[in-house]
């Protein structure tokens, strides 16, 4: 069994056509190939199962179903936000307020942090420490070679 969506329904000639994913095109009903569905209670948009005729579909390349009922198993359930209104998705007031983590670090322009300024202690107390390395390290000190 296939599954389906009535899109059109011509109640007068008593024959309405069927879309579903598998084909192209649409497939044509009768409604004498009803089973289970009174024609009145038809609808555009109702969800069927229905059954092909192969033999029709692979001699002369037309879709015609045998057999068209309403499905065994629910195929889905919408809802309606107007009915359920707690179910709509909602963000927290304060949510956009909130600042990144990112900007609270500081930049190279703002005012030094605790942090940056025992770094730069550290950095001069090693320094201090190789007793002048760091100046005798200077380009002036190098042997000259020609």
């Amino acid at each position: 069994m296939r599954i389906g969506q009535i899109i059109t329904i011509v109640a007068d000639r008593k024959f309405g056509f069927i879309r579903t994913e598998h084909f192209r095109e649409d497939v044509f009903f009768h409604f004498s190939t009803l089973k289970n569905i009174n024609p009145k209670r038809l609808w555009v948009g109702q969800d069927v199962e229905f059954e092909l005729d192969e033999l029709l579909r692979i001699n002369k390349q037309q879709l015609e179903a045998i057999l068209v009922q309403e499905p065994a198993k629910p195929l889905s359930y919408k809802l309606e936000e107007e009915i359920v209104p707690e179910f709509r998705a909602a963000h927290h007031p304060k949510a956009r307020r909130r600042k990144p983590s990112w900007k609270s670090q500081a930049t190279p322009n703002s005012e030094p942090t605790e942090h940056s300024v025992e770094a730069e202690h550290s950095v001069e107390a090693e320094l201090e420490g190789n007793n002048g390395s760091a100046e005798s390290a200077s380009p002036d000190s190098f042997p000259e070679t020609t």
